[in-house]
């Protein structure tokens, strides 16, 4: 799209700008990702803090599933794609709850915790999330309820 409007000369550049941005996404996702469950990890065994080498395990752990995924669905990636979202869809409103849960249990000063309108708006789109979910799971397995 990018080289018909600019012109042919510019989709070398393109393609070299798209991949250095997807690879550097990549980068970060896997060192944050394996940073944030080792972290994790060390507060459910209750250590004071992930050790480099447990980040280190951990991020070569998620760079070798990802990397185990990618293989699977290297021969259909709508199927890949819908996997994705199907995760990604149905984990976060959980994963929004448990946030909610933990912002509200923490025992904040006075003034650092949240008016009554951010409260509101949390559990607004705490229902959104939900209410998102529950139409996902009904149009995408039980098409037969609302007539597809």
């Amino acid at each position: 799209m990018y080289s018909t409007v600019i012109g042919d000369w510019s989709r070398l550049l393109i393609a070299f700008i798209a991949f250095a941005c997807m690879f550097g996404t990549s980068i970060t996702v896997i060192d944050g990702y394996g940073r944030a469950v080792a972290e994790a990890f060390s507060l459910i065994r209750k250590n004071r803090s992930a050790s480099n080498r447990s980040v280190a395990i951990w991020t070569i752990f998620i760079s070798i599933i990802g990397f185990l995924i990618i293989i699977y669905f290297a021969s259909s990636m709508r199927t890949m794609l819908d996997f994705a979202m199907i995760l990604s869809f149905t984990t976060t409103p959980i994963f929004a709850f448990l946030n909610y849960k933990l912002v509200k249990s923490t025992k904040l000063p006075k003034e650092l915790q949240n008016g009554i309108f951010l409260n509101i708006l949390s559990i607004c789109g705490l229902i959104f999330l939900f209410g998102f979910l529950i139409l996902f799971i009904i149009y995408r397995w039980f098409p037969f309820l609302i007539g597809l």
